[in-house]
């Protein structure tokens, strides 16, 4: 080093490389904490969603239960039926097998104003040898809440509530959080429920840090290395504007070094984001002007001060992670569960009635060629993309028409995979040829040019093409004015076992 640089200046360095490593490790952290709070916020803002459709349409099941065994067995009285439905839920529930370990439960509510028997456990697939058993709003979870007594009070003062309470593991004496939301059936006075333990949205949030983390990890430690390198580089090499061409002359081969470790960087770095290069060319005219006022403490610290601009590179570092790992958040929800594919048509069955309402058409439903029957799929959205196509096929329907619902197996390339091909066919109206190229892209702006009557069809497809989206699936339009239209759909389901 040139004896030129006096101990005070020697000083001075030091103190900001310290400084400035703490602000890196900082920012390293800030980083990390941020992005795990996001994470956590939207796997739990998802769940909550999945949890709330996963009870409201279980009551829709019960109230679809009730009116096919009314209209099988009309003599039955309404305590009968209320068995009947009790019988076919308990299996239904018992049959259900969700990846995350959550579970649906019901009890039946006596007493609303709560106390040691206001209510009684009906189905419980986890604590089936507890089902008859009285329950207490007096009763306190392992941290002292009444989880029984704010279910009853959410249920009492909106219908449904979500609420967190501890409570033990099955075959553990390990208590964990649950999340759980509960609605009520008010026919019957039952309190329908799922739960989710915690710590499964802990896994997920983990899974996809592990992920990240990698190519977060590898901003962070290049962001720390070009901060540092610039700011040493400054210190060490750069002296006053006089002794300039000396130093780089007595330093030659450390600063050829140096531009050559710069070079490599610069190159990563440009690859990781087009606004590094910007940024580091922001820090390095501020260090020029401090190399250049290095007599005048004042200056050089006001100058530096200028680095700070680096904290906009950090800032944009965020930025860009964040949206790397929320790029696909309007991605629609897929739960897979262990189902058997003829439970859809069997459920579609049960609201046909209701769908062909005042309407002269008849809905045949069929299935061939299908060899798996047991695979694991969301049963919710295959209804709801059956029932948004055979909407569609009714609505446009002419009276006395016959709309086909044709489920199908064809050849799977992927292994462990069968493929499904359900094709929707009606003799309706038909949909003309500009509307056709843009029934996918209806949430977006600009459409008003498509003149079609019914928004919701349209709406209706484009939440359909989403959710085959998200389960690689395929869907396809054939149409022609005033003869119909055939949409037919294709999807890979993984296949489960038979046991």
């Amino acid at each position: 080093m040139n004896k030129s640089f006096s101990k005070k200046k020697i000083i001075t360095a030091i103190v900001i490389l310290t400084l400035a490593t703490i602000i890196v490790v900082a920012g390293a952290v800030f980083i990390t904490t941020v992005i795990k709070k996001s994470l956590y916020q939207t796997v739990y803002d998802a769940k909550k969603d999945v949890l709330q459709d996963s009870v409201e349409n279980t009551k829709i099941h019960i109230d679809n239960m009730r009116t096919q065994i009314r209209a099988e067995h009309p003599d039955y009285s309404e305590e009968k039926i209320k068995d009947e439905v009790i019988v076919w839920l308990r299996d239904f529930i018992y049959k259900m097998n969700y990846t995350d370990d959550s579970y649906i439960w019901v009890q039946e509510v006596f007493d609303y104003d709560g106390g040691d028997k206001y209510a009684i456990r009906l189905i419980h697939p986890n604590l089936k040898d507890t089902e008859g058993t009285m329950l207490s709003t007096f009763t306190t979870d392992s941290r002292g809440n009444h989880p029984y007594e704010e279910e009853l009070e959410g249920i009492k003062r909106e219908g449904h509530i979500f609420l967190n309470y501890s409570f033990k593991e099955l075959y553990s004496d390990m208590d964990t959080m649950k999340l759980t939301y509960s609605s009520l059936y008010p026919d019957y006075n039952w309190i329908v429920s799922r739960g989710v333990p915690l710590n499964k949205l802990d896994n997920s949030v983990k899974k996809i840090q592990e992920y990240e983390s990698p190519l977060i990890l590898a901003i962070v430690i290049i962001y720390a290395i070009a901060v540092l390198t610039i700011l040493i580089y400054a210190i060490i090499l750069r002296k006053k504007a006089n002794e300039l061409e000396e130093v780089r002359k007595s330093l030659s081969k450390e600063v050829d070094l140096s531009h050559k470790a710069n070079k490599a960087r610069a190159r990563f770095l440009f690859e990781v984001s087009n606004d590094i290069s910007s940024s580091v060319s922001e820090v390095t005219r501020n260090i020029d002007l401090a190399v250049n006022s290095i007599d005048d403490e004042r200056e050089l610290f006001g100058y530096l001060k200028g680095a700070k601009n680096s904290g906009i590179f950090l800032e944009s570092l965020i930025s860009d992670a964040r949206k790397m790992l929320f790029m696909d958040k309007e991605d629609i929800d897929i739960t897979e569960s262990v189902m058997d594919i003829r439970d859809n048509a069997k459920s579609i069955r049960k609201v046909i009635p209701g769908l062909i309402k005042d309407k002269d058409i008849r809905i045949v439903i069929d299935e061939k060629d299908i060899t798996h029957y047991i695979v694991y799929a969301d049963e919710i959205r295959l209804r709801q993309i059956t029932m948004t196509l055979l909407s569609g096929a009714v609505r446009y329907s002419k009276p006395g028409g016959i709309v086909s619902c044709i489920l199908s197996e064809i050849t799977s390339d992927k292994e462990g995979y069968a493929r499904y091909r359900l094709v929707v066919e009606d003799k309706g109206v038909g949909i003309p040829e500009e509307i056709k190229e843009h029934m996918f892209d209806l949430l977006e702006e600009g459409n008003d040019k498509l003149d079609v009557n019914d928004n919701s069809t349209r709406y209706g497809m484009s939440i359909v093409k989403r959710i085959l989206d998200s389960m690689d699936g395929t869907i396809k339009i054939d149409s022609k004015i005033g003869k119909g239209t055939r949409v037919t759909i294709e999807i890979p389901l993984r296949i489960a076992e038979v046991k």
